[in-house]
């Protein structure tokens, strides 16, 4: 074939080659990889608790025979509750948690804990309150404990997945669990909320079960360091409650070997729930919001 004809295609196949990707060396194969499996470790470090509740409930000291209704109490002001948490699962005045997680190109699941912690207050009662079916007089010494716990499980959509960006929705199914009580040792009074009428009961605790959505950004050299953002929430109505909630996390992690990562963050909740039961002596009405820093040590393999 003549060379002038033959032209036209080597020119297509020598473009052809020119624009074609290079195979995949050594070093490509080495480059971050968005396939883990792993483990967090952290400790929430004295978080802050703000809380405005009323709670009903059914006792044997309850006026009537329909119960009394709550007041409703801030329970710093009211209360004297300190901000400092305590936990069995404490360490260094933090709040000690636990994550396991597994990431994959298209989607990555976490499910993480944060055991029973309390805080506690002492206090001589300015005013005549109820909760949790016991009236407590003004002038009246009373202890007060706020005990909760949080379980959760996280699905990431994984819209974006390199080693610069994981951009992800969030559908979670998460728990919160409480269990207050005021005590007056001198009347032998106590209120609690083993009585409201929560979806769930685990002893003494009310389970509230609630789905969240949102999103998660993180962002980074991620095979070294990375920014990460998360914001979930929502509205409720079913399950007997309603209400909102709402989560914000945020943390930078370094990752001086590929494997090992220590991660300095914050997290914040707000809950605004309460019970819809017509029933006055099961009702429970709370406005928490907790606020503090944690740090993490993260181990992943992939």
């Amino acid at each position: 074939m003549p060379l002038a004809r033959r032209l036209p295609a080597l020119l297509v196949a020598t473009l052809a080659l020119l624009c074609a990707p290079a195979p995949a060396s050594a070093d490509d194969e080495d480059d971050f990889n968005t396939t883990w499996f792993g483990a967090r470790v952290g400790v929430w470090y004295r978080p802050s608790i703000d809380m405005k509740v009323q709670v009903s409930g059914t006792s044997a000291t309850a006026l009537g025979f329909t119960g009394l209704l709550g007041s409703r109490i801030d329970i710093q002001d009211d209360l004297g509750v300190r901000e400092n948490a305590t936990s069995e699962y404490s360490f260094r005045q933090g709040i000690l948690e636990a994550e396991a997680f597994v990431d994959t190109r298209w989607a990555s699941v976490s499910a993480w804990a944060i055991p029973p912690y309390e805080y506690r207050g002492e206090t001589v009662v300015q005013r005549t309150v109820s909760f949790g079916g016991a009236q407590f007089s003004a002038s009246t010494p009373v202890e007060s404990k706020f005990r909760q716990f949080h379980w959760g499980v996280d699905l990431r959509i994984n819209l974006i997945n390199d080693e610069y960006i994981r951009l992800s929705p969030v559908i979670a199914a998460r728990v919160l669990a409480v269990d207050w009580e005021m005590r007056a040792p001198q009347l032998n009074l106590k209120g609690d909320t083993s009585d409201v009428d929560s979806p769930l009961k685990y002893d003494d605790a009310a389970i509230i079960p609630y789905p969240e959505v949102g999103l998660e950004a993180r962002l980074g050299l991620r095979r070294w360091f990375e920014v990460d953002v998360k914001l979930t929430g929502m509205a409720l109505g079913y399950f007997g409650v309603e209400g909102s909630t709402f989560a914000f996390e945020a943390g930078v992690t370094a990752y001086p070997i590929p494997y090992l990562g220590v991660r300095l963050g914050m997290r914040y909740f707000d809950f605004q729930i309460e019970s819809k039961s017509s029933d006055a002596r099961e009702q429970f009405d709370f406005d928490t919001q907790f606020l503090g820093a944690n740090i993490s040590l993260i181990v992943r393999f992939g």
